[in-house]
């Protein structure tokens, strides 16, 4: 049985010592694959996936 860690983007090994993520569909991807991704994010996917709150400025100034 072979039981080789797989990143689920590019196919790389992901060895013990090796941190991967779990990217929004539920795979698991090694660093370069989320550098990658997370970098074709725009600035709210960004924030949810951080899950950070967004507003515009006149939402918070005027309780809009």
């Amino acid at each position: 049985m072979n039981s080789m860690l797989r990143c689920n983007e590019c196919g790389a090994v992901i060895y013990s010592w090796e941190e991967t993520f779990r990217w929004t569909d539920g795979s698991w991807v090694c660093g370069e694959c989320f550098d990658a991704l997370t970098g074709e994010l725009d600035r709210r996917e960004t924030a949810e996936l951080m899950g950070c709150e967004t507003a515009l400025g006149g939402e918070l100034l005027f309780g809009a």
